[in-house]
């Protein structure tokens, strides 16, 4: 418990950096998407606004290893970001043909066929650790990249502060928390200069080290708006 405590804490306390922003290109294309973004916030910003959000009394040393393990998370993210920002700059607010969402993936590798219809499964590939699965009827309506590992000691991605350090502004929508330990968080991401898209990111905490942890983030090409009527308190962590 102390662990998940420790990680929901991390959480808040880096999740409330500024997020300064930056002037964007209204011309953006998938390929440039991702440069034309980049981080406005240097790790020792990060680390130190990090370390200012620990009480007093919380241990300097560990406060100050949390932090730089958020940073870690931070820039092991920027792959998953950098994949983002170059589909959803460019998607038209449909679905997406199978061989245009790959294009504007180019990222992501080892692309096989599923035609997996009861399940909705079009085709999955990888993205470094990151399983990528293509999903709708037919043609392509979500595309969500997936980490499960062993473990209780945290995610090694945060793409919520992956992007706010490029200046991308991230607006809560809605917060829906499943059996324990998951949940998930429904955000509004506005990168400047480029369309606005929700994104769903969640998680799954490991109770022990034997369990397994998982860590998600999915968008809807097609704009499908949340359903707000669903929305349950945004205060929606593992703590």
């Amino acid at each position: 418990m102390r662990q998940v405590t420790r990680i929901a804490s991390l959480a808040a306390i880096v999740l409330a950096i500024s997020s300064t922003l930056v002037e964007g290109r209204e011309d953006v294309n998938p390929s440039s998407a991702g440069d034309a973004l980049p981080m406005v916030i240097t790790s020792d910003e990060f680390i130190v606004e990090c370390q200012n959000g620990y009480p007093e009394s919380y241990p300097a040393d560990d406060a100050l290893y949390f932090c730089q393990e958020g940073w870690k998370q931070v820039v092991d993210t920027q792959p998953l970001v950098d994949a983002l920002l170059g589909l959803m700059a460019e998607r038209r607010d449909r679905a997406l043909d199978l061989n245009k969402a790959r294009a504007l993936l180019p990222s992501v590798r080892d692309i096989q066929l599923k035609n997996d219809r009861a399940n909705s499964r079009l085709a999955e590939g990888q993205l470094g650790h990151l399983l990528v699965r293509f999903s709708g009827d037919g043609s392509v309506q979500t595309i969500a990249f997936s980490w499960i590992g062993k473990g209780n000691d945290g995610w090694p991605y945060d793409v919520e502060n992956a992007m706010k350090v490029r200046g991308i502004e991230l607006t809560p929508i809605a917060c829906r928390r499943q059996i324990y330990p998951d949940f998930d968080n429904n955000i509004l991401v506005k990168p400047p200069g480029q369309p606005a898209f929700h994104m769903t990111v969640g998680r799954s905490v490991a109770g022990t080290g034997f369990e397994h942890q998982a860590y998600s983030v999915e968008v809807d090409v097609t704009g499908s708006p949340i359903d707000i009527a669903k929305r349950t308190e945004l205060d929606c962590d593992p703590s």
